[in-house]
């Protein structure tokens, strides 16, 4: 293994939020099989002092509509932009795919 590379054997606890992957097959000649970064979203001391402290369950959804801007929504999707506000959903303003 090169110096910063990890075997994982069983669980391995993640504490950086992107990691470099690299699989490689090391019987006869040594030949790399896969290659990849991973994103993660680490637990930040706030929220994880949040979740100890409180009994009610975080809930949380994430809706994505591909190819579609904020202005096209209100505009071609008008029941579905008031059923999303009557939620008190937060629009990511600024957030392009």
């Amino acid at each position: 293994l090169e110096k910063g590379c990890h075997k994982f054997k069983n669980l391995t606890e993640i504490k950086h939020e992107f990691i470099y992957v690299t699989c490689n097959i090391t019987s006869g000649r040594n030949k790399t099989i896969l290659q990849d970064i991973h994103a993660f979203i680490p637990p930040r001391p706030i929220w994880t002092e949040f979740a100890r402290t409180t009994s009610r369950d975080l809930s949380v959804l994430i809706l994505g509509i591909d190819s579609m801007s904020r202005i096209n929504l209100e505009r071609q999707l008008p029941r579905t932009n008031q059923l999303l506000r009557s939620l008190s959903a937060v629009q990511m303003l600024g957030y392009n795919k």
